[in-house]
C-alpha cells in the first residue's frame, strides 16, 4: 500500500453543491404555550393597546404576564422534578427499612441462637464429666455413649454456624 488513493472531489475546488435533502427547518415554538391567561393579555394588548391603557401600558402588562407565565411554567417543572425525586427516595426509604426489618431478625435469630450453642456447650462439657465418672465406676458402655453426646454437643457449640442468605 505505497500509493495514496485519488479522490475526485476532495471539496477543495469548491465545486460541490450541499444535500438539499439534508436542510431541516426548526419550529419555533411559542413560549406562552399553554398558558391561555398570558396568550389572552398579548393578544389584546397586540390587538388593542388603548384598551389596556395604551402602548406603553399594555407592553408592561403583557410582559409581565409573560413573565409570570414563564415563572410558573417553570416552577411546575421544578415541582414536577422534585415529585419524582421524592419517590425515587421513598423507594430507596422503603428498600432501607425492609434490609433493616431483615438484619433486625437475623439479629434476633442469633442470639437465639448464641443462647442454643452456649447451652450445647455446657451440657456437653457436664456430660463429659459424667463420661468420666462413669468409666471410673467400671461402666464403660455408658460412658461412651454419654462422652460421644458430650462431644457432639460440644462441637455442635464450637463449630457450627449459620450460611448467609443475601
Amino acid at each position: 500500500m505505497t500509493e495514496i488513493p485519488f479522490i475526485k472531489d476532495s471539496g477543495s475546488l469548491g465545486t460541490q453543491e450541499p444535500g438539499k435533502d439534508k436542510i431541516s427547518i426548526m419550529d419555533q415554538k411559542d413560549p406562552l404555550e399553554g398558558l391561555p391567561i398570558s396568550k389572552a393579555v398579548y393578544g389584546i394588548a397586540s390587538a388593542r393597546p388603548r384598551s389596556i391603557g395604551g402602548e406603553v401600558a399594555a407592553n408592561l402588562i403583557s410582559g409581565s404576564f409573560a413573565q409570570l407565565s414563564y415563572e410558573l411554567q417553570e416552577s411546575k417543572n421544578e415541582l414536577k422534578n422534585y415529585k419524582e425525586e421524592l419517590n425515587e427516595t421513598k423507594t430507596e426509604l422503603f428498600n432501607w427499612k425492609e434490609k433493616a426489618a431483615v438484619y433486625k431478625e437475623r439479629l434476633s435469630f442469633d442470639s437465639r441462637i448464641r443462647h442454643l450453642k452456649n447451652l450445647g456447650i455446657a451440657s456437653g462439657s457436664i456430660m463429659l464429666g459424667l463420661s468420666v465418672d462413669f468409666m471410673r465406676n467400671d461402666q464403660s458402655k455408658l460412658s461412651y455413649i454419654i462422652g460421644m453426646l458430650g462431644l457432639l454437643l460440644i462441637s455442635f457449640g464450637w463449630f457450627s454456624t449459620r450460611k448467609e442468605a443475601n
